[in-house]
């Protein structure tokens, strides 16, 4: 999809480019000199007779960009830009994955951390205490779900 909306997009500007060289250009001005042996010089310029209007290209709205899964925009080279999430949302996707018990307060301490690094080892991810791409996309799916009880919890 996106492949044939970049070579439609190539070809507009393609065509666009090609018809403003192809642009009459207006007429080198030509200079008319008459002098009369009893009258000074006298120069009188023409102008133009045409003005070239440049071409007016009108590309159409890209359609709406359907979402690809991190997976398959690895395995077809797209790179997408990534977006950090809020400590708040990391504090509350932790809290629904059951791995976080303290305030979703905005700070990253060390409650924080110590979720963090549960969720990647649990998620088979490099555990670095860091939410990146690869941390970010799972740790999402639980942003919205309910509460989880963490067995620690219940004691």
């Amino acid at each position: 999809m996106r492949k044939g909306l970049f070579l439609a997009l190539v070809m507009v500007v393609s065509v666009g480019f090609i018809s403003g060289c192809q642009q009459k250009a207006p007429e080198e001005q030509t200079m008319e000199i008459s002098a009369p042996a009893e009258a000074p010089a006298q120069i009188q310029i023409a102008q133009p007779q045409e003005q070239v209007q440049p071409a007016q290209i009108q590309i159409p709205a890209p359609a709406a960009i359907p979402e690809i899964a991190p997976e398959a925009e690895k395995a077809i080279g797209i790179a997408r830009e990534f977006t950090p999430p809020s400590e708040e949302e990391i504090q509350q996707a932790l809290k629904n994955a059951g791995l976080y018990d303290g305030e979703i307060d905005g700070k990253i301490g060390p409650k924080t951390n110590k979720a963090i690094e549960e969720f990647q080892a649990k998620n088979n991810l490099k555990v670095d205490g860091k939410v990146g791409r690869k941390t970010w996309d799972k740790m999402k799916e639980y942003l919205n779900m309910p509460v989880a009880v963490s067995p620690e919890a219940g004691n």
